[in-house]
């Protein structure tokens, strides 16, 4: 999954949106997060052209930009709408694996929008026609965050219900509750626990790991409600919570 697709996500039982999003892996490999890092140093914005094809139309006195996130051709102004659109998208993304990446994604955070923000309360857009030049550099790099890194496995949560679906193996898994892999699932909470919040392994809907107990012997995953002399129903071993 690329972190862009969230923009048009929404949770499948009450449709709120955005959802959390926490990234614990990504697929994309991590010397090219290492190399992005030094184009950013240098801000080397030609490294970033040879992925990424954004669009700009010098017509008169009008700018139109056309790039993964407009998708069509928009004046300057109508681009900038479409930036303030996700930003509460971007806000609701984590990055937790520990890679550069996260470097990445609070450079987007803190300065791109931030300049918008600037920009926009100090004259207003159309009082400005080189601010597009001006936030280029970042431009390039959310373009490059949105949709061309691919997100291995992660997680999402809905505010409104407290739904969680998990992202394995780059897809998403968003189906209705009476339909979910629970066993399956459970083992993902399992395996990221370190990275997920209490509330949600503990309380979330549709199920959570509060009764959930692997044994320390073979590693057998199993519901209980017994805190003293728990025995694993594959090997046999009592242990305690």
């Amino acid at each position: 999954m690329k972190s862009g697709l969230l923009s048009l996500l929404a949770c499948p039982i009450c449709k709120f949106f955005p959802l959390q999003l926490k990234i614990f892996k990504w697929e994309t490999d991590s010397d090219k997060f290492k190399h992005l890092e030094s184009i950013i140093e240098e801000k080397k914005i030609e490294d970033l052209k040879k992925d990424i094809q954004i669009k700009v139309l010098k017509i008169e006195n009008e700018i139109k930009v056309k790039d993964y996130i407009s998708r069509s051709e928009k004046p300057l102004s109508d681009y900038i709408k479409e930036l303030d659109k996700i930003y509460d998208d971007i806000l609701s993304i984590e990055d937790k694996s520990n890679t550069k990446s996260s470097k990445i994604l609070d450079l987007i955070k803190n300065d791109l929008f931030n300049k918008i923000i600037e920009y926009k309360n100090n004259s207003g857009i159309e009082k400005q026609p080189n601010i597009f030049e001006k936030l280029k550099f970042n431009i390039y790099l959310l373009n490059w965050f949105l949709f061309f890194a691919e997100i291995e496995e992660g997680i999402m949560t809905c505010r409104k219900c407290n739904r969680w679906y998990p992202i394995i193996e780059t897809i998403p898994q968003m189906l209705p509750d009476e339909i979910r892999k629970v066993k399956h699932e459970k083992e993902f909470l399992q395996k990221w626990k370190d990275k997920i919040e209490e509330d949600v392994l503990l309380k979330a809907e549709p199920f959570n790991l509060e009764n959930y107990l692997i044994c320390p012997k073979c590693g057998h995953g199993f519901e209980t409600l017994e805190v003293k002399d728990i025995i694993c129903p594959n090997c046999n071993l009592v242990f305690n919570r």
